[in-house]
């Protein structure tokens, strides 16, 4: 990609630079959502809730999950405490885009500025992440 003519370079870099932007706008709107996933209910939620009423760690034997480092979920006890489960999804995206900067800046060293162009929208773009 880096023997591209300049003016087709700028025509991939703005087209990327749209489906960049279009998935943040897209990941910022469900973002405020309430959660409704299996995962976020029974886990990334549910344990620091837990944690939350009883005053501190918690031991949950039926969830075995519970026992991995949740060093992010920790995170999402400040916005339960005052009742807000949407929060949570705002610290995941503002993860999620940090990530992609991340990718964005390594490969734009690496390779050149239109792979990390292309790689940031497939990692933003991935329903799991």
């Amino acid at each position: 990609m880096k023997n591209l003519p300049v003016k087709q370079e700028s025509l991939v870099t703005a087209v990327l630079v749209s489906i960049i932007f279009g998935f943040i706008l897209t990941e910022f709107l469900l973002a405020f959502t309430p959660p409704v996933s299996r995962d976020a209910l029974i886990h990334h939620l549910a344990v620091p809730k837990l944690w939350l009423v009883h005053g501190g760690f918690y031991e949950t034997p039926w969830a075995g999950f519970s026992y991995y480092p949740m060093n992010l979920s920790l995170l999402y006890l400040a916005p339960l405490y005052f009742g807000n489960d949407i929060i949570p999804d705002f610290i995941h995206l503002s993860v999620g885009l940090g990530t992609a900067l991340l990718l964005y800046g390594y490969l734009s060293k690496k390779t050149g500025r239109l792979a990390g162009l292309l790689a940031a929208p497939v990692l933003i773009s991935v329903v799991m992440i």
